[in-house]
């Protein structure tokens, strides 16, 4: 079934994410400040697994909790990405590391703060590579909300382990192999959550990047940091495709009252005349997710070549590795997979998580994409002027004095006769009814009902609809 909500978008402008500069947030902000080592597994059956090292920073004015019994702690998610000949693929993830303890290093300016369970603004805290790659402290991501930063503690398989990729950064030995893709670059992410970043609304700038390159000799691959190359910090990993492609547009998507996607456009001249258009999709911090993406085509277009790229699901996470099916039906390019109501587990494009797609056309796109959320909007939280309205008292006016329908709390009209005090007296204890004098009473009474969030969303036109003629 067909989403009925929608949100719409158009590329304005190639935009180029840059780090942001290190200021003083208000509350608890913790983002990635370096990617600092990798470690390297056994392959298994064609599928290899990394780790990656975080050092994170608390740039806010108040300290981030890190409490390892309970759920306020960060969450730690590493990602792996491939830019190659117009493209933008996310081959790989992990599962996420649960933060246990800080020690308040001060690598991020100054910092004071005693070692345990809070990083203190301005203080940094490291994970290396091998603690992040341990695979008793790896969670699932199915139990996250990254919107609100909440999950569920004790989490799933809690100090369980496996064989050498189990939970790790897995991808497969192909998607990394020079020989299939000469000239790829790839590129690794990492990313934080915690309940009290987002509760202070800083959790967008969660995710860094930085290159590596991959070496395979024979079932195995190696990876490693590309020389002289450093973490680009605050920006998640579709930032390196407008600096690697300068033909590469990308659209920040902010959904109301919600998360943040982000969307990268490719148009790629072809042999064959046609035009190769590529969108990648990346889901920040949404948790509800996205299951529709619709391309409008002009009347007329041909389209053909309809391709879909998602990373696996692995290690027992729910969720299906189902391709979503493409089509071109009604002047649009669309694919789809199914809403949560269908089915729970389908495979959306949830947080931290990025989707491809691509077609051949002989005509430019018109500019507007549309995206169908994977959950029915959520309760509003209510606002704050709402929350600090006192309960107002309930009116009975106007009387019906022949209907005897007056509430007890009304006061009898000061020019009224002493014959009409006394029958107010007599119907003084009657209790407010449901008739039309006293329905605004009825209704004053009723607690305030927030509307559910409006996914309703649209940006400017796009910038040219003539093909780059990059490669």
């Amino acid at each position: 079934m067909r989403s009925s909500r929608l949100i719409a978008t158009a590329i304005a402008l190639a935009l180029t994410l840059v780090p942001t500069a290190i200021a003083q947030s208000t509350g608890p902000d913790v983002f990635v400040a370096a990617l600092p080592n990798v470690s390297n597994y056994a392959a298994v059956g064609g599928t290899d697994a990394i780790s990656v090292g975080t050092t994170s920073c608390n740039q806010g004015d108040t300290p981030l909790l890190w409490q390892s019994s309970n759920p306020n702690h960060p969450v730690i998610g590493q990602n792996l990405y491939r830019v190659w000949e117009g493209r933008f693929d996310m081959i790989g993830r992990s599962w996420l590391k649960h933060g246990f303890t800080t020690v308040n290093n001060g690598i991020c300016g100054s910092c004071s703060g005693p070692t345990g369970a809070q990083l203190y603004p301005g203080c940094s805290d490291p994970y290396s590579s091998g603690l992040n790659g341990s695979q008793g402290g790896l969670g699932p991501r199915f139990e996250v909300n990254a919107d609100t930063g909440a999950f569920l503690y004790p989490y799933t398989d809690q100090g369980v382990t496996g064989n050498s990729i189990f939970k790790r950064l897995q991808y497969s030995l192909a998607d990394v192999d020079p020989a299939n893709y000469p000239g790829a670059r790839y590129f690794v992410e990492g990313h934080y959550v915690a309940p009290d970043d987002a509760a202070a609304g800083n959790q967008n700038n969660n995710a860094s990047y930085r290159e590596v390159a991959f070496s395979v000799t024979g079932a195995d691959s190696t990876a490693s940091f590309v020389g002289g190359t450093t973490t680009v910090q605050q920006v998640p990993a579709i930032g390196a495709w407008p600096l690697v492609d300068p033909n590469v547009a990308v659209q920040v998507v902010d959904i109301p009252n919600e998360g943040r996607l982000l969307v990268g456009f490719r148009a790629t001249p072809q042999p064959s005349g046609l035009v190769r258009y590529v969108y990648a999709v990346h889901n920040l911090n949404s948790h509800r997710s996205v299951r529709l993406v619709n391309v409008a085509m002009p009347t007329g277009a041909s389209v053909s070549n309809l391709t879909f790229n998602a990373p696996l699901w692995h290690s027992g996470e729910p969720y299906a590795n189902t391709a979503w099916p493409g089509a071109y039906v009604g002047n649009a390019v669309e694919w789809s997979t199914d809403t949560e109501a269908v089915d729970p587990n389908a495979n959306a494009i949830r947080w931290g998580t990025t989707h491809t797609f691509s077609f051949d056309s002989n005509l430019a796109p018109t500019g507007t994409v549309s995206f169908g959320l994977f959950r029915a909007r959520g309760r509003r939280r209510p606002s704050r002027r709402a929350s600090r309205r006192p309960p107002r008292r309930p009116s009975c006016s106007p009387c019906r004095w022949a209907r005897r329908t007056r509430c007890s709390r009304c006061r009898p009209p000061t020019s009224t006769s002493r014959r009409l005090r006394s029958r107010t007296a007599m119907t003084r204890r009657r209790p407010c009814s449901t008739s039309r004098s006293t329905g605004r009473a009825t209704r004053a009474r009723r607690s305030p009902t927030w509307a559910g969030i409006s996914t309703a969303w649209r940006s400017r036109r796009w910038p040219a609809t003539r093909p780059s003629t990059g490669t």
